[in-house]
């Protein structure tokens, strides 16, 4: 056995189910801050709330937009080609629109002599962009998890 076997058998017997573990982590963590992100935008739009809500809210919707930039992040680099799963078109423009939410953070807020750039800018800084798109980005784990579990059941013939 030569040394490229080798590395080859290392690869496939001891590095991928590792990795494999850590996409399942990432995915059940995914799966929680879905739910929890939707149950937190029922609240938040269902009942009146106070100012101290509105503040752990806030910090809610932060930490499952940091959680779901990392899965993102986590499935972009750890999945390949030879796994049989690949990102279709609307995962990757999701996680592109999910990306474009970091342009507020890195960049200073432009003047607004500038207006392409400042509305460009405002767009992605909006409240109502970033909900949005964790709303999209959280109902599909829970579809997915939706899908396996209709698909496998006897009366998938009435599943939609």
């Amino acid at each position: 056995m030569d040394s490229l076997e080798r590395l080859l058998l290392y690869r496939k017997k001891l590095i991928l189910p590792r990795i494999y573990q850590v996409i399942n982590w990432f995915m059940w963590i995914t799966y929680f801050c879905a739910i929890l992100f939707l149950a937190t935008l029922v609240y938040e739009h269902g009942f009146m709330i106070s100012s101290d809500e509105a503040k752990a809210i806030r910090i809610i919707y932060k930490s499952v937009w940091i959680v779901f930039l990392l899965s993102a992040t986590v499935q972009i680099v750890f999945q390949s080609d030879e796994d049989g799963q690949k990102n279709t078109f609307w995962s990757w423009v999701i996680n592109v629109l999910l990306y474009l939410t970091l342009l507020p953070v890195l960049f200073k807020k432009p003047d607004a002599g500038d207006e392409g750039v400042y509305w460009t800018w405002m767009f992605f800084h909006s409240h109502y962009y970033r909900i949005a798109i964790l709303l999209l980005y959280s109902l599909l784990p829970v579809k997915k998890l939706y899908v396996g579990v209709t698909t496998s059941s006897p009366f998938r013939i009435f599943s939609i």
